[in-house]
């Protein structure tokens, strides 16, 4: 049995260079390639606060960290390797964490090695992922002292600075009686989005929780929701709202959140919403009620007809996103397939009210021109596939849905010349009537045979035999 004596502020200079002159070859890069350890111990026990670990009068544990107002650095985390996965490295993070509490200090922030264990470490011990640094390493934060909220607001920013405080209002304006907490994500902007958003976390640094990318992590093909934001969700729900859009209704989150609380069976809550198409001008009332059919309650196979459910009035249920499917995480507009599997697994439930404004912008994800941004998008819809296959069969799903999701898919080979791959188109097999198709799409090198695919397509979708042939703009 081991006998660990932990300790504040009482190991010398000599102990700690010794430490880590043994740990050096385990940091990512070594540690002596990166400084001299003489100096750096002699820095960490001049300014550092520190937490110790012993066992037989030997240092083998350090946590060292830096205070800065109301923030603190950790310079060091480390435990030697043999008496590693003994929970040291754990407990010394906590009584770090105790100690600054009671200091009054509400961040803690380290940088890291870009590695998924460490990573995964500092998440069980209350850390989140804070940003990519341009060093490859990693940022992680933890906030102390602050109310566990039940409702977690999302909200993904890239140069939004012209409609940023009208969204921010939104979210203070909600009159509830539950604490909740917004988690800012900016994209690496190049407006003035910052600026924006350090204001607003300067008045409200309880509510706001901003992360400042300094490279664009959706060019990089990074889900931002699933790799930043879901992990860091501390509520029992999660709103969301991009930075375009805003929130009207003061009583939003606290009607919904009331729904979800008395009605175990739902997992999420959608409502109506106004459409504000900016190039005209023009604002649409009741947009989704003059757009779509809205069902409630089991809808899973009514989403693959239309997708009624506009992200930025939704609430639902975290342990979905929390337990979520991995495939997701390959996408760029990944909340659709997040639509889907909540609706597999509960009820859905739609509020007939205008709970905020939809801003329909040129350069808005779901409405763009560009060909590269049109086939990211498109991409992740595939995933939709997954639960056309899995979750549906010739009994279940309506012939005209079937062809309506073939036409899509045979629609995004087509386009995108993805010869190789036509097997993978999904829905064949559910609607026997469209082997015809495929067969014919097999002989997709004859041009006649290409002019007669484009007709059948152009009798259900409308697309020009051109648009096909050419691979141009399909809507």
């Amino acid at each position: 049995m081991l006998s660990i004596k932990y300790s504040h502020n009482e190991s010398t200079k000599d102990e700690i260079r010794g430490h880590l002159e043994i740990m050096s070859p385990y940091f990512q890069p070594p540690l002596a390639g990166r400084c001299s350890i003489t100096d750096y111990s002699l820095k960490l026990f001049t300014y550092a606060q520190r937490e110790e670990a012993y066992c037989n009068d030997s240092l083998i544990g350090l946590v060292a960290y830096y205070i800065d107002g109301k923030t603190a650095y950790v310079s060091n985390v480390s435990v030697l390797p043999e008496y590693s996965r003994k929970n040291i490295g754990s407990t010394l993070l906590t009584k770090m964490e105790s100690f600054l509490t009671k200091s009054g200090i509400s961040i803690v922030s380290m940088e890291i090695a870009d590695n998924e264990l460490m990573i995964a470490f500092y998440r069980k011990n209350g850390f989140d992922l804070d940003r990519q640094l341009e060093n490859g390493r990693r940022r992680m934060v933890k906030y102390l002292n602050i109310r566990t909220p039940l409702v977690s607001i999302i909200c993904l920013v890239y140069n939004h600075a012209n409609y940023l405080r009208e969204c921010f209002d939104g979210f203070i304006m909600q009159r509830v009686n539950f604490p909740i907490e917004i988690l800012v994500h900016d994209d690496a902007s190049t407006d003035n989005s910052a600026e924006i958003i350090k204001d607003y976390t300067d008045k409200y640094p309880q509510l706001f929780k901003p992360i400042f990318q300094t490279i664009n992590q959706y060019s990089k093909g990074v889900h931002i929701s699933a790799t930043y934001q879901y992990p860091r969700c501390r509520g029992k729900y999660i709103a969301v709202c991009e930075g375009d859009d805003y929130w009207t209704d003061p009583y939003k989150l606290q009607r919904q959140v009331d729904f979800l609380e008395t009605n175990p069976e739902y997992g999420l809550v959608h409502s109506d919403y106004a459409c504000l198409i900016e190039s005209e001008g023009k604002i649409v009332h009741k947009a989704a009620k003059k757009k779509y059919t809205i069902n409630e309650g089991d809808v899973f196979l009514d989403l693959f007809k239309e997708c009624s459910i506009k992200t930025m009035t939704i609430c639902f249920r975290a342990k979905f996103c929390h337990n979520r499917l991995e495939l997701p995480r390959m996408a760029f507009h990944g909340d659709r397939a997040l639509f889907f599997e909540i609706a597999r697994q509960s009820k859905i439930h739609y509020e007939d009210c205008e709970i905020g404004v939809y801003r329909v912008l040129n350069d808005s994800a779901s409405h763009i021109s560009d060909w590269q941004k049109w086939k990211q998008v498109t991409d992740s819809y595939r995933i939709l596939d997954y639960f056309y296959l899995q979750y549906t069969d010739s009994k279940t799903i309506h012939k005209q849905v079937d062809r309506k999701w073939f036409i899509s898919d045979l629609k995004y080979y087509i386009r995108t010349k993805q010869y190789d791959t036509i097997s993978e188109i999904a829905f064949v097999p559910n609607n026997k009537k469209l082997d015809g198709y495929y067969i014919i799409w097999k002989l997709r090198k004859l041009r006649p045979i290409m002019k007669l695919i484009s007709y059948c397509l152009y009798v259900h979708k409308k697309i020009s035999a051109n648009d096909i042939i050419k691979g141009q703009s399909i809507s």
